[in-house]
């Protein structure tokens, strides 16, 4: 037992180098771990982040679809609603030209209306002039019919003037409507590129961190801790076993 003794007094100092490099190579071991146990975390964590990234993105391409289909089905509603208004422009314009002008200038008519009144005899007694039934009646019937050829013109008219103003108005906003969906298109266009950009380049980093992932595993983790708690457990039990002897020596 002496010799034993004598033995561990003699190596106590190769035994405290061999513990001291033991115990800096643990503890270089438990720094690179946690590096890499932090890393892992740091990564895992943004694997999650780009995946809703990436579920978000894909919502938005979904939204913009949809409001890409909005815009065109709100010019092809402006587009019938111009044909529309279109039409009615030249159902009016048809119903105007059925209007013969030549019948509203009755010369014939009106020059022996003018005859009949400038030969006509003045009354014996009284101011005035004597006219036959006849010539009442056919004065009355030329200016009723002149009048209602007049009247049908201007109110043909008036609904040709009102329909070229509505159809301006209508033009307008449709032009108006056009501009701004072309312009909307545009922008969704644009902003669906760069998000499909974003997107491929999110895929690419998931797949990165799939990699990592599949590298660093949740049971080599599990190890790794075990084998560190062993190695702890180690330096510990040789400390203890080491203070008898170094109190004994001294």
């Amino acid at each position: 037992m002496e010799e034993r003794f004598k033995w561990l007094d003699t190596h106590r100092n190769d035994l405290r180098a061999d513990l001291g490099r033991l115990e800096g190579v643990l503890e270089k071991k438990i720094d690179e771990y946690g590096k890499i146990d932090s890393e892992a975390s740091e990564r895992l964590s943004e694997l999650s982040e780009l995946n809703s990234e990436v579920n978000s993105r894909q919502e938005e391409i979904k939204g913009l679809k949809s409001d890409s289909k909005r815009l065109s089905d709100d010019v092809v509603r402006l587009e019938r609603a111009h044909r529309e208004k279109t039409q009615l422009l030249v159902e009016q314009s048809s119903n105007l030209s059925k209007i013969s002008y030549r019948d509203l200038d009755r010369r014939r008519v009106a020059k022996e209306l003018q005859e009949e009144l400038e030969n006509a005899t003045p009354k014996l007694f009284g101011d005035g002039f004597n006219f036959t039934s006849d010539f009442v009646g056919r004065l009355k019937t030329f200016v009723s019919d002149v009048v209602e050829k007049l009247e049908q013109a201007v109110n043909q008219n008036e609904l040709l003037r009102n329909a070229l103003a509505g159809m301006k108005e209508a033009k307008s906003r449709l032009e108006n409507s056009l501009s701004h969906a072309e312009w909307k298109n545009q922008q969704l266009e644009t902003e669906n590129k760069a998000l499909k950009l974003e997107n491929r380049e999110l895929k690419v980093s998931k797949n990165l961190l799939d990699d990592l992932s599949e590298v660093i595993t949740e049971k080599e983790v599990t190890s790794l801790n075990k084998r560190l708690e062993n190695l702890r457990e180690t330096r510990e039990l040789s400390r203890t076993r080491h203070e008898p002897t170094k109190g004994r020596s001294i």
